[in-house]
């Protein structure tokens, strides 16, 4: 690109900070192709660079490695139960470590001079970005965006987390924040939520889908997941139902699962990018077929009569639109919340770590009989997947565009 085309450009910095998988970057490139053709130059800070290539990279963006906190924490509170006990086992227990990575992401934003930061689940990024004159938004589901409250409501919905030990853990970090606020001469924080005040938030969700429930006087922007890309899927012509397993590597009862998807006599498909060898060899046959490489998750949502996943806000949503049941098996805090909350809505049910191979081929089969196949009809809560994805993307787009002539 010509430089002095390329100077005259507004930079937009995109940056993921926490969390794992691809679904962020899933939601964030869409929004990048939206703004590059509006004549913005996108620059991504993503923390896990390992298949950003395969995905943004090879679009021709410019790639940076997030600053990142990478010691294990062994006294903060595990598993964590709200949103700043995450951030405990991230730096924001000693205020020495945390100014570290802080002045690291400052340097990084002076570098790169942005005319618009977009922030995913990045609350270090988003602290160490206070003092500087361009416009902000945050952007995410409900999860990375919690209701602005003093204290931060507790993921455990059970009752047994008591409001002090939610004011306890958040004015711990709340402490190690202003105590790195004032080493860097900035204004400290009066109440932990206040991280959050941007000049724009992207709640890219659906109030069925929100994690936090009963949220109030918050826009929601809509799903926001790029579910175009991918195999589309080859299903057989015969009378099997059909079946879509995301299945990690790391979910410890995946055998009991595998062995019930042998016995149930449906055709699946498993996209599985980890793998091991002798899994495949074990159990792959005329009716489970692995994968390595994602499916379009939009085509096969709309052919499917069950779909088994970990709960991950993306496939959700494209799911809950299709009105497809789904059997979930949450491997952390952000799915198990998402995975009673389908259930909730009666429209799944949950693999726990005590369930049999017999067990779980019950609840597919159960499941299955619930299905109707085929062509999905939308219901009430749902709408053209499709549709909806570009619309959503279009809005936020046009939003940071706003921002940027501020």
């Amino acid at each position: 690109m010509n430089k002095k085309l390329r100077d005259k450009m507004k930079k937009v910095v995109i940056v993921w900070e926490l969390g794992a998988d691809l679904g962020h970057i899933n939601r964030l490139l869409p929004l990048a192709d939206a703004l590059r053709k509006s004549d913005c130059e996108v620059i991504f800070i993503l923390r896990d660079l390992s298949r950003a290539q395969k995905t943004i990279g090879r679009y021709g963006y410019d790639l940076l490695q997030a600053p990142l906190w990478l010691p294990m924490s062994r006294t903060a509170p595990n598993p964590p139960r709200s949103y700043p006990e995450i951030l405990l086992h991230y730096g924001y227990q000693s205020a020495h470590g945390l100014l570290g990575v802080l002045r690291a992401w400052r340097k990084l934003f002076d570098y790169i001079q942005p005319d618009l930061m977009v922030f995913d689940y990045a609350p270090t990024a988003m602290l160490a970005a206070r003092g500087f004159s361009c416009p902000k938004a945050t952007i995410g589901n409900g999860f990375f965006l919690p209701p602005k409250e003093t204290p931060m409501p507790s993921f455990d919905d059970s009752g047994k987390i008591s409001r002090d030990r939610l004011l306890k853990s958040e004015g711990q970090v709340l402490n190690t924040i202003n105590v790195c606020m004032r080493n860097m001469n900035l204004n400290p924080l009066e109440s932990f939520h206040h991280l959050f005040n941007v000049d724009e938030q992207f709640l890219c969700t659906l109030p069925e889908l929100d994690h936090y429930r009963g949220r109030c006087g918050e826009e929601y922007w809509g799903c926001f997941d790029n579910n175009s890309n991918g195999i589309v899927p080859n299903w057989p012509s015969n009378e099997r139902k059909r079946v879509f397993v995301y299945l990690k590597n790391g979910y410890r009862n995946k055998t009991a699962l595998l062995d019930a998807l042998a016995k149930c006599g449906a055709y699946a498909l498993i996209f599985s990018p980890d793998i091991s060898n002798s899994l495949v060899n074990r159990y792959d046959s005329k009716n489970l077929i692995f994968s390595r490489e994602p499916y379009c998750i939009e085509a096969t949502m709309s052919t499917c009569d069950l779909a088994i996943c970990h709960a991950g806000h993306g496939t959700m949503a494209v799911a809950f639109s299709h009105n497809v049941p789904v059997l979930l098996a949450p491997l952390h805090t952000e799915q198990l919340i998402m995975a009673k909350n389908i259930k909730r809505l009666g429209r799944g049910e949950i693999i726990g770590p005590q369930h049999t191979s017999d067990d779980i081929e019950k609840q597919i089969e159960q499941l299955l009989r619930k299905s109707g196949g085929g062509d999905r009809v939308q219901d009430s809560f749902g709408c053209d997947s499709t549709q909806h994805t570009t619309s959503t993307v279009d809005r936020v787009a046009n939003r940071c565009l706003q921002l940027l002539k501020c």
